[in-house]
């Protein structure tokens, strides 16, 4: 239950108010999210990432974007490694790192994200 805490139930509601819709509310969402994502809930902390970096119901942040995506990785999420290796090819963590992007979309290549290969491919 949500109220007491549980984690999948915490990402539950986030994920129904992050949707679009009349339930919608952003900053609500983002807190059911990152409840679930301190509790180690790998889709939590990959959302919570999404969030920080466009600044979707809480203050857009790269580094604490890097940080979820990188706990989210951690646990084999394919798309949270992808999304750190185009945040190093665009310089949002400061200069642009190709080593690190290269690094990342091997990784998330290997875990499954066809794409990834692409984006290796055209560095």
């Amino acid at each position: 239950d949500a109220e007491k805490g549980d984690a999948e139930s915490m990402f539950i509601i986030g994920n129904f108010l992050a949707q679009p819709g009349k339930q919608q509310d952003l900053e609500k969402a983002f807190q059911f999210l990152e409840g679930a994502a301190l509790q180690e809930h790998r889709h939590a902390q990959y959302m919570c990432g999404g969030a920080r970096a466009e600044g979707l119901g809480c203050d857009q942040d790269y580094q604490k974007a890097r940080e979820w995506w990188e706990k989210a990785a951690e646990k084999g999420d394919a798309d949270a490694m992808f999304n750190l290796g185009s945040m190093h090819v665009k310089g949002e963590l400061g200069l642009p790192d190709v080593g690190a992007a290269t690094k990342w979309w091997t990784d998330s290549f290997l875990a499954g994200r066809d794409e990834a290969g692409f984006a290796v491919a055209h560095l």
